[in-house]
């Protein structure tokens, strides 16, 4: 199975396009062509293999959430024509992004351990235990057609 880790599509009425590190997002009009790709990103770097499916997933969630709240607040969605791709309203946007750290437990927390070196143990319990569940500011560069 391949993944997919480059689009370049060229749509009638495109405007711009913008390849971010896991999304391709295409400008038409007044809608945008969202396209979520397999690619993986690491410490803000791009890794030159993709995971299969994976932007399938990433895309699904975030529609079936985006779906599951419209009646409470009105969001920028029209159509998933594809697992892999979502269409909408090109809008402002209102950058607001978080980081909400928590506790591993349970299952994930023994696959983790378990995969630590017995001598990385300690700095692995340490490092999961310490985050307090709070949510931190985090930030970007704005995202700007090219």
């Amino acid at each position: 199975m391949t993944a997919l880790t480059k689009t370049d599509f060229n749509f009638p009425g495109q405007t711009g396009v913008y390849h971010g590190k896991v999304r391709d997002v295409y400008f038409v009009g007044d809608k945008l062509v969202m396209v979520a790709t397999d690619r993986i990103s690491a410490f803000d770097v791009i890794l030159p293999k993709g995971i299969p499916f994976k932007g399938q997933m990433l895309n699904q969630i975030a529609a079936k959430f985006l779906d599951a709240t419209t009646d409470i607040c009105p969001n920028w969605k029209l159509a998933t024509p594809d697992p892999m791709v979502t269409v909408g309203v090109h809008c402002e946007g209102f950058p607001v992004e978080m980081i909400v750290g928590g506790y591993l437990c349970g299952s994930a927390w023994a696959l983790t351990r378990a995969a630590c070196a017995k001598s990385a143990a300690y700095v692995c319990q340490k490092a999961c235990a310490r985050t307090s569940g709070s949510p931190s500011p985090s930030s970007r560069q704005p995202r700007k057609p090219k």
